[in-house]
């Protein structure tokens, strides 16, 4: 148990230097990709991270994705909770669903969907927050039942999603480049 939480210890602060880094640069060089960071950028949030993991020794992290289910109902998400960012309380996931994301009614009828990466176990997400001010803004844990609500999952294996396409992966690189120069 020492070594795995050694390792979310370890993840966890690569992953906080890496998105004070993306917080940096989008508002010094807003890119088209992250210009509404962290709002609808968590697969190249997670493309980022993934490649800055990789450097930095871990083994090659899957991305995974999901879809909220349509027309669930609020009270179904009551039980779903979250952790807060300012003392880890857990928290009905209600109470934190965004006009832009998800609308607070009686009924979800729009998808959303998001990404994260998966090491083993642990989930690591750093665009989170972006459906709710007060869920941490880097999350490395085991289990959170945020990620309850996107299903069903897919997996994405490493060096599948790190193939793209000429264009994308200029702007990659470029931004890949940027981002590390950024992080002390």
């Amino acid at each position: 148990m020492n070594k795995e939480l050694n390792l979310s210890e370890q993840l966890h602060e690569l992953c906080t230097k890496f998105r004070i880094a993306i917080e940096k640069y989008v508002k010094d060089e807003p890119h088209k990709y992250l210009s509404r960071f962290p709002f609808g950028c968590c697969k190249t949030t997670s493309f980022l991270l993934a490649r800055y993991l990789f450097k930095n020794g871990f083994d090659k992290p899957m991305y995974v994705n999901g879809v909220a289910k349509q027309k669930q109902s609020l009270t179904n998400l009551q039980t779903n909770c979250i952790r807060l960012r300012s003392n880890r309380k857990i928290v009905p996931i209600k109470n934190f669903i965004r006009k832009s994301n998800l609308k607070r009614t009686d009924e979800l009828t729009k998808s959303v969907s998001h990404g994260w990466l998966q090491l083993g176990d642990l989930i690591i997400d750093i665009t989170a927050d972006q459906f709710g001010s007060e869920i941490l803004p880097v999350i490395v844990d085991f289990e959170d039942s945020l990620y309850l609500q996107f299903s069903p999952y897919k997996f994405h294996e490493y060096d599948s999603y790190m193939k793209f396409n000429k264009s994308y992966k200029s702007a990659h690189n470029q931004m890949y480049s940027s981002i590390i120069s950024l992080i002390n």
